[in-house]
């Protein structure tokens, strides 16, 4: 499921018990990036901007990295490194132009779709979104968890008044299940229905050409 993920679950779960925030992000080719609106409170993923609000995915825990993005000529520059690691030095200023904090991770969509998605912010709504995704993960670590430390999660919002008057919207992503790295859902379990009971199956998102 999460072929970027190098050494056993064992350690993993020692990496996320000794996190320093709060895969390396320096290349994202060949991925499709997944955005936040803010003032809609939508997400799209892609070069076709597809809405997939409400939807699911799995995070890769090992890609969680944090960093600094500054833009200079409405281009990125961006410094990034493992959650494991302490949050580098800013860099310097350029051109007038201060570095911000920034955060990221990898996923997939928990469907037949096996495109990596990345998603990449330098907002404080959008950094307190993924350090609770990682809260969640380090706390399954501590309690010593060792297989299922992938967080299924959905991507929802929640919104605030500006003093301005204007919804602002942050990034909120609720988890819903765990994951192990074969892609084995931890409340896969079978229960067992009651009489009568219809079995619901859940609407699939359309497929991404």
């Amino acid at each position: 499921m999460f072929p970027t993920v190098a050494g056993s679950m064992t350690n993993m779960a020692s990496a996320l018990a000794s996190s320093k925030v709060q895969s390396n992000a320096n290349s994202n080719a060949g991925k499709a990036f997944l955005k936040f609106d803010f003032k809609s409170g939508s997400y799209v993923v892609g070069r076709d901007q597809e809405d997939v609000t409400g939807e699911e995915i799995a995070i890769n825990v090992g890609s969680i990295h944090h960093g600094w993005t500054m833009w200079v000529n409405r281009s990125p520059r961006k410094t990034a490194v493992p959650f494991t690691e302490p949050l580098p030095a800013a860099p310097e200023p350029v051109e007038g132009v201060e570095a911000s904090e920034s955060r990221g991770f990898e996923a997939a969509f928990t469907d037949e779709d096996k495109t990596i998605i990345a998603f990449e912010t330098n907002s404080y709504g959008g950094r307190k979104g993924v350090d609770a995704v990682l809260d969640a993960c380090r706390l399954k670590a501590v309690g010593g968890e060792e297989k299922y430390l992938f967080p299924i999660v959905k991507l929802d919002s929640e919104n605030y008044q500006s003093q301005q008057g204007s919804t602002i919207h942050n990034p909120v992503f609720t988890v819903v299940d765990w994951m192990d790295m074969e892609g084995n859902r931890e409340g896969a379990t079978a229960k067992i229905e009651a009489p009568g009971e219809e079995k619901v199956t859940p609407t699939r998102r359309k497929r991404r050409s």
